[in-house]
């Protein structure tokens, strides 16, 4: 049986090697620019074209390290439970629950470094790529506006099952 780290470390080798730096900074900066104007020069995307094969091992490799379907399924009768989560309770188990969402966000985050550019824009600037964070802000700004206005569930304080002399502006009904 091969066990995960292997074919992560060799993924993670990939990039290292044919950018010849263990610097994030470095590594992202050899990342800029553009191929023909449009297309981005990640690690994915650079001579020798297999390094996509490369970001797929690592992506699997990650979900097998951060325990997610389906490397994390159940097996038997008695892990139904969820095993280890019975043994623990209230702030025991918070802190091991985001200390595994800290370890996805860790992934995800030198996934993105080592093969997806870091923090270099999709597109170039000439394009627009400068107004993006603005237009996400923006559409986010207005989503919540909407659901702010419009809620899935209308109020109850409108029928309140109180008399009118019991309930008053200072204390709603809820």
């Amino acid at each position: 049986m091969l066990s995960y780290e292997l074919p992560l470390a060799i993924a993670i080798a990939a990039p290292l090697l044919m950018l010849n730096t263990l610097s994030f900074r470095q590594l992202v900066d050899a990342q800029s620019g553009f191929y023909f104007h449009f297309l981005p020069r990640w690690t994915i995307f650079q001579l020798p074209f297999p390094q996509i094969i490369s970001f797929v091992l690592f992506l699997i490799a990650a979900f097998a390290e951060t325990n997610r379907v389906p490397f994390d399924l159940p097996e038997a009768e008695n892990e139904l439970v969820a095993g280890f989560h019975t043994e623990y309770s209230s702030m025991k188990f918070a802190s091991f629950f985001m200390a595994e969402y800290a370890n996805m966000v860790t992934v995800s985050c030198v996934a993105t470094l080592l093969f997806l550019g870091g923090w270099q824009p999709l597109f170039p600037a000439e394009y627009g790529s400068r107004f993006i964070p603005t237009a996400v802000f923006a559409a986010g700004g207005l989503l919540c506006l909407y659901h702010g206005l419009n809620p899935a569930r209308p109020s109850t304080a409108s029928r309140c099952p109180l008399p009118a002399w019991f309930s008053s502006p200072w204390r709603p009904c809820f």
